[in-house]
């Protein structure tokens, strides 16, 4: 018997439903798209973008109020010069009354708008003071160190038994990443290299708050002044290392070492 079906060439043809599911996902893909951008920022960067904002509607705020402070005085000597005018003529009119008039309003409004650049300008100033406040005690790392970390181990303080090593305690965090992967300075300082057997390539970076140390690198990158977000080395697996990582500490005040991992995570973690 001969083959009655039909065999189709081309794409299915879509009905209404279709096309409404099909437009539905896209939506909703973009919205996802631009979604996840935003909230896969760390706390840092949400703070900094936060602080960044109140600056800019500061500045802003100053240059409308400066506009209209500029507009309103000058309404207020045109209807002084308007008045002086009038009364060098040596004659009332109504004109002489609407100045008088015009001039209390233009007056009341000018006070009006310095009582509201004060009070939104104080508004701003507290939340300004509350961003900066946040990231002058947990945003110390402005950048992540090693923004493509596979893991951040929180191990500050155990002991390390390792092969041929002498036992000793972890005085940092382990950030595993792939040999080679960047590490960056977390802050504006002075980068300087150097080498132990127990940690290999290290770079040192001096910020005004203290210093932090990275171990067993794979190479140097910039040494010396160095900028927030600079490449300053390379994950490797020097010194007394079994695998990639780069070894953190944080030295507040250029002291002792303290648990680095909160602020690993805020500047890290999304």
């Amino acid at each position: 018997m001969p083959d009655t079906s039909i065999h189709s060439t081309g794409a299915p043809a879509l009905n209404g439903s279709s096309v409404r599911r099909v437009f539905t996902f896209a939506v909703v893909a973009c919205l996802l798209a631009f979604a996840i951008p935003a909230s896969s920022r760390t706390a840092v960067q949400r703070h900094t973008l936060q602080r960044k904002e109140i600056v800019r509607e500061l500045r802003h705020l100053r240059s409308q109020h400066h506009k209209a402070v500029h507009r309103l005085r000058r309404d207020v000597r045109e209807t002084q010069e308007l008045l002086r005018h009038l009364r060098d003529a040596g004659r009332w009119s109504p004109i002489q009354h609407l100045a008088f008039k015009q001039l209390g309003r233009t007056r009341w409004r000018l006070s009006g708008e310095n009582r509201s650049w004060r009070r939104r300008t104080r508004r701003l100033g507290h939340r300004l003071d509350a961003q900066s406040g946040w990231l002058a005690t947990y945003g110390l790392f402005e950048f992540c160190p090693v923004p493509s970390y596979s893991w951040i181990h929180d191990d500050f303080g155990e002991m390390v038994r390792v092969d041929g090593v002498e036992p000793h305690v972890h005085m940092g965090s382990d950030v595993e990443a792939p040999h080679g992967t960047r590490i960056l300075a977390p802050f504006d300082g002075r980068a300087e290299g150097s080498w132990s057997k127990n940690g290999g390539f290290q770079v040192r970076v001096y910020g005004a708050r203290g210093y932090v140390y990275n171990a067993h690198l794979s190479a140097y990158g910039r040494v010396g002044y160095v900028h927030a977000g600079d490449t300053i080395g390379y994950v490797g697996s020097t010194g007394d290392s079994t695998a990639p990582h780069d070894h953190i500490e944080w030295h507040p005040g250029g002291g002792g070492a303290v648990d680095p991992y909160m602020y690993l995570a805020l500047s890290c973690i999304g």
